[in-house]
Parts: C-alpha cells; structure tokens; sequence
C-alpha cells in the first residue's frame, strides 16, 4: 500500500471568539480544519469556515488531492491524519464495549473489532501497524457505574509502557484518556489494561486509534552524478613488490621436565551472609525519588553494602502495588546509620516498603 502523501494533523490552538479547537493540517499554517467542542456532527473547513458533517469517521476534502482524517466521538472531533487520497490512510481505529473489569486487578483490554482498519492492523487485543515511522497514538476507557471513591488506571503500551492516567479519591471519574507520540518499528502491537478497585467488577467501553504521523521508510535513491575530471599527472609511489618466501620454521627443543606439585593449601572456613530486614517510608504523597535514614550500630562509613526491595507486604499497602512497580535502591553507609535512596522506574512512589539489606566490613 502507498505511504501518504499529505501532511498530519495536530493542535494548533483555540479560537476564543467561537471556541472551536484548531487543526494545523499544513506545514505553512495555511489550511487549518475547526472543531466544534460542542457538536460531534459539524467540521469547519478552510478559512470560509464552510460547515462539513462528519459521521464516525470521514475524510474531508481540502484541495485536490489532499484530505483530512476526522474521527468522530462522545463530546466532540479529533482529526487523526491528513492523507495523499481517501483509502490510502495509515490510520486504524478499533473499539470493544461491555468488557468486565474484576475488581483490584489489571485486565488488558480485548474483544476488539475494527472500527476503520483498511490495512488489516487490528487485531482482538491490539493494534499493530506495519509501516516504521512516528504515531500519535489516542486511548479513552468509559466506566460504567462504581461506588464510593475508587481508583481508576488505564495504561497504554507500545510496547512497553508509554502513557498512564492514574485517577483516585473522590473525583469518581468515568472517562479516562491517554494520548502519547511514539516510534514503532513495523511489528511492535499497540494494547492497553484497565485496573479498578471499588469493590466490585465494573463494564467499560473502549477505542484506540493509532495514526501515522512520519515514515520511517527511506525514500528511492538520487540520480548519481557525473564522474569528476581525471587529476593531473604527479608523482606516484609504485606498487609494492610482492612478499619474500617465508623461511622454513626451525626444530623446536624438546620440553623441559615439569617440576613436582606443590602441597595444596588448606581449606578456607565457608563464608556466610547475614540480611537484615527493616521497613522504610517515603510518605503519602507521592514523589519520583526519597532519601531514608536507618539506623544501624553494625554501618561505619567504609562499609560495603547491598540490597533490594523486599516482596513482603508494607504495613498498610497490598502486595500487588509491589508488583505493578520497579524500583531502583542505593545504599549510602555512615557512622552508625545509612540512607536508603529510592525511586521509581515507573512514576511515583508513596507509602512504605520492606528492603532486605547485608553489610560487609
């Protein structure tokens, strides 16, 4: 299939007089496509704002030749990609309603099916594309239902993971979005997990597009040049002559008689390694990084040590917060104490954890 010849869309503003957010589809700010918050039925075209309907998901004309993506969903319009002509997008869209959310447990998303998809990337678990190149890639959960305060995630991976909307306490939220930029190699799957916790399983509905934005794909090669004129005559070394005959290898001496075996020295004592296992705490409020005073006779400043966070369940915490982060710990020893310097690979961190820690003279 050929690669797009039209330029991406992305966001290039508000205009505060109609509230319409603006699409910059030109490299030249020349040609912009409005969206009305408002509506989900109506795209403003062009500078004369000529008014376009758009359904689930239509190509608008701007010139000859040259489109616009526009997808169409709950509260408004998102455009997702200008193309050369319609049929020839690098875009997918797919979508799966009704899927159940069993209570404090990450689900990946499934049952998908292919809301616009003419390359065939969709499939029931992700989306994969198979150009390399740049891609805006736009993930949105709805929940349905749910009491109390409870915390609601939803992780977008591509594959590892690349953008998180982590919302707890009394906001309640029903929707979640998350929206990244990232680099995919042809064969990299797009996929996303939901997590919950207000005690029971709740339904969501679910849309992931994925959109080209750059290629990756090197264009054909130039017209080589025409040979450069001959230089003028100098001075050149001549070759070098060909290599002598290498001599024949004189005899070897016979081998000297290998002396006796020494007596083999006695056995060290076995060594042994003691851990010693203290609870630590960076506090509720969530930070990327802690530094943590412990105390400890056994520390002097010279001492060696190593550890790592404990899969023991913190005072107040489940085990499973272990589980969904990865941490990096450094020991730094003093006199009689050390500070434990940790963060996370992740995101934040709050809340105590268990290190296992050994020290060496």
């Amino acid at each position: 299939m050929p690669l797009p010849t039209g330029r991406s869309g992305f966001v290039a503003g508000v205009d505060p007089a109609t509230r319409r957010a603006l699409f910059d589809v030109d490299s030249r700010a020349t040609r912009l496509v409005y969206g009305v918050a408002a509506s989900a039925t109506t795209a403003y075209v062009d500078g004369d704002l000529s008014a376009v309907a758009v359904s689930k998901l239509d190509h608008v004309s701007m010139d000859t030749g040259d489109y616009v993506s526009i997808l169409k969903y709950s509260g408004g319009l998102l455009v997702i990609g200008s193309v050369g002509a319609t049929g020839t997008e690098m875009v997918a869209i797919a979508s799966s309603t009704g899927q159940s959310i069993v209570n404090s447990t990450n689900v990946a998303i499934t049952g998908m099916s292919a809301d616009s998809d003419l390359n065939g990337w969709v499939t029931t678990g992700a989306i994969t594309p198979t150009v390399a190149g740049f891609y805006q890639i736009t993930s949105w959960v709805t929940f349905s239902g749910g009491a109390g305060s409870p915390r609601r995630i939803l992780d977008l991976f591509a594959p590892g993971l690349v953008g998180s909307m982590d919302v707890d306490g009394g906001l309640n939220s029903t929707d979640l979005v998350v929206s990244s930029l990232v680099e995919l190699d042809g064969a990299q799957a797009v996929s996303a997990q939901v997590f919950q916790n207000s005690g029971v399983a709740l339904t969501v509905d679910f849309r992931l597009s994925v959109s080209l934005v750059a290629s990756m794909t090197a264009g054909p090669q130039g017209i080589q040049g025409d040979t450069g004129a001959a230089g003028a005559d100098s001075t050149v070394q001549g070759p070098q002559g060909d290599q002598g005959v290498q001599g024949d290898q004189g005899i070897q001496g016979d081998q000297g008689i290998q002396g006796d075996q020494g007596v083999q020295g006695d056995t060290g004592v076995a060594g042994s390694i003691n851990l010693t296992q203290v609870e630590i705490d960076v506090g509720a409020t969530p930070v990327a990084s802690a530094v943590v005073s412990v105390i400890d006779a056994a520390v002097t400043a010279s001492s060696k040590m190593t550890g790592s966070i404990a899969y023991v369940q913190p005072t107040g915490k489940d085990l499973d917060e272990i589980e969904m982060d990865s941490f990096d710990l450094k020991f730094e020893p003093l006199a009689g104490s050390f500070n434990a310097h940790i963060s996370g690979r992740d995101g934040s961190i709050a809340g105590p954890f268990i290190i296992w820690y050994a020290v060496a003279a």
